[in-house]
């Protein structure tokens, strides 16, 4: 992805190297000293068995293979080691119910949902990552792990060409334009009624828009020869 995730884990850890399969990715990602860029796969981790502290995944879960992935989190995570997944849900305007009518009824669901245009592993996302499992799961009293609905969120203001780039990067609304051959800011782009809607609302001319994204975090710790890890 775009490294931003990456880049704050630069505040805790002396070495991280991100991973993406998109090497155009990478070219833009964020960048910092103690931050390194590798092309290659969540489900082939590179680093050597048992030598790292914590393996994250920001936004992206839901897209691997969570059964091969957990092996390989497992063959590299060091004793005390932590596999932190998290996820954010659908975007709200809690002071602008057209708004979120025209973004979640209009565009998500009625034209990208019942058209087909959406990826069935976004309903991983929908349902806050509670069909994915954590690591105790998989191997009982090696890990320690825990499911945070709560405390996590994201609140802050977006500019209008900000969200309106977010919605433009949803994978639902991707596949709808190549489908049928719609280009964006064309008559037939069906985010245009709510890119006209901000540029014609007074109150977003300071172009702030609330925004409110509820997180959903699922964590595993690897237990020491203790076993008393606690998360």
């Amino acid at each position: 992805g775009p490294g931003q995730a990456t880049v704050a884990l630069a505040a805790y850890f002396d070495k991280i190297v991100g991973i993406d399969p998109s090497q155009a990715q990478l070219q833009n990602a964020a960048t910092h000293d103690r931050v390194s860029y590798q092309v290659g796969q969540a489900t082939k981790l590179p680093a050597q068995n048992g030598t790292v502290a914590a393996v994250t995944a920001a936004q992206a879960a839901h897209w691997f293979d969570i059964p091969t992935f957990h092996q390989e989190v497992d063959r590299v995570l060091q004793p005390g080691g932590c596999l932190a997944m998290w996820t954010y849900g659908n975007v709200e305007f809690q002071d602008d119910p057209k708004l979120q009518a025209m973004v979640t009824q209009t565009l998500y669901e009625e034209t990208l949902g019942q058209g087909g245009y959406w990826d069935d592993r976004r309903l991983l996302v929908e349902n806050k990552y509670r069909d994915i499992p954590v690591l105790s799961d998989k191997y009982p009293g090696s890990y320690v792990g825990e499911r945070i609905y709560t405390g996590h969120d994201i609140e802050g203001d977006m500019g209008k060409a900000q969200l309106i780039g977010y919605l433009r990067s949803w994978s639902g609304y991707v596949t709808y334009c190549q489908r049928n051959g719609i280009e964006q800011e064309s008559p037939d782009d069906p985010i245009e009624p709510i890119r006209r809607y901000l540029e014609s609302e007074m109150r977003y001319e300071s172009d702030a828009i609330p925004v409110f994204f509820p997180v959903t975090m699922l964590l595993s710790v690897k237990t020491g020869r203790s076993g008393k890890d606690e998360l």
